[in-house]
């Protein structure tokens, strides 16, 4: 932090590798979580991304509403330290219906979203005009057919995002 502040670096985003998929996992995620959040908390960094990742069962609904419940937990301890939580868009969490029920079921101001538009599966104009009010990071990267590549050199349209962003 030291050599950040004296190069003029600063951070805008902690990443936490807290998963909220697996129920018998969530406490252990919710704790890497939470040390995530009082670091960041810590060194003046507004938001740590967490993920929802992959459903396990049939019933999407009951899966959001459980992860959505964790997530909110984590919210309301995390608005205590000034700290916004931001799910990335990754594994099932890549639509913007499942963005938007997962945003309605944890309702807290302090939660939104990282933009992985690599993960986004609809398309991105859509995707930006229902989930932007939401979207605080964005991850602008690159592939061809799913593997990663230099920006601008796959299919992804990253330059019509740069420009909607803008």
């Amino acid at each position: 932090l030291r050599y950040a502040k004296e190069n003029g670096i600063s951070f805008c985003i902690l990443d936490a590798s807290a998963s909220f998929h697996e129920a018998d996992k969530r406490d252990e995620n919710s704790e890497e979580a939470m040390a995530t959040v009082k670091l960041a908390s810590e060194c003046n960094i507004p938001y740590v991304r967490i993920f929802g990742n992959h459903f396990i069962t049939d019933d999407e609904d009951a899966e959001i509403a459980d992860i959505a419940a964790a997530i909110r937990e984590l919210c309301k301890k995390a608005e205590k330290l000034n700290v916004t939580i931001l799910l990335e868009v990754h594994g099932d969490f890549n639509t913007s219906d499942r963005i938007l029920k997962t945003a309605y079921a944890v309702n807290c101001r302090n939660f939104g979203i990282v933009w992985d538009i690599q993960h986004s599966r609809e398309e991105p104009r859509l995707f930006w005009e229902r989930t932007k009010h939401l979207i605080r990071h964005v991850h602008i990267k690159d592939s061809i057919q799913g593997v990663l590549c230099n920006t601008g050199e796959g299919d992804l349209p990253v330059a019509e995002i740069v420009r909607m962003l803008g």
